[in-house]
């Protein structure tokens, strides 16, 4: 596979972009939501994505990539305003409807890494399967049950 690096190279800057957005959009959810359980939910959420963009930092000096990511913290924050307005179900049903297709990226990224045994490809897969968990957990009702998945990935990522 000739173009496996320049494949990786693009799905590595596609994913720390959507990181980033995807932090400043937590962040920006958490700040607003007036439920102090929801909001501890929503800030942890911010965390994940925020070290996970930590953790890329590394993997993009790997590749000799250098991203601009105020776009794309603009773009979470925007999304934040349109989110606004859903209702704390309805937040969780669309953040199922459109998360499970991250895990699949991060999959393929291991898979064309030429480490994929790195702990930093591994904290990326592991925090898309983390809130991927939580965000199950929070559609069954089991909310106090739900931050779990998130807070083990804090403590080990990788």
């Amino acid at each position: 596979m000739s173009d496996a690096p320049g494949d990786y190279a693009t799905l590595l800057r596609n994913a720390y972009l959507d990181e980033v957005r995807g932090a400043a959009y937590f962040g920006a959810l958490a700040t607003e939501q007036p439920d102090a359980k929801r909001r501890e939910k929503l800030e942890t959420l911010q965390t994940v994505e925020a070290r996970t963009v930590t953790t890329m930092d590394r993997l993009l000096g790997q590749v000799g990539l250098k991203v601009d990511s105020n776009r794309a913290r603009q773009q979470g924050r925007e999304l934040a305003q349109s989110a606004r307005a859903a209702d704390w179900d309805e937040l969780i049903a669309n953040l199922r409807a459109t998360l499970p297709h991250e895990l699949p990226k991060f999959e393929q990224l291991r898979d064309l890494s030429s480490r994929p045994d790195d702990p930093a490809i591994r904290a990326l897969v592991n925090h898309a399967r983390a809130i991927e968990r939580f965000l199950e957990l929070e559609a069954a009702g089991d909310e106090g049950k739900s931050l779990r998945p998130l807070t083990d990935h804090l403590r080990k990522p990788a």
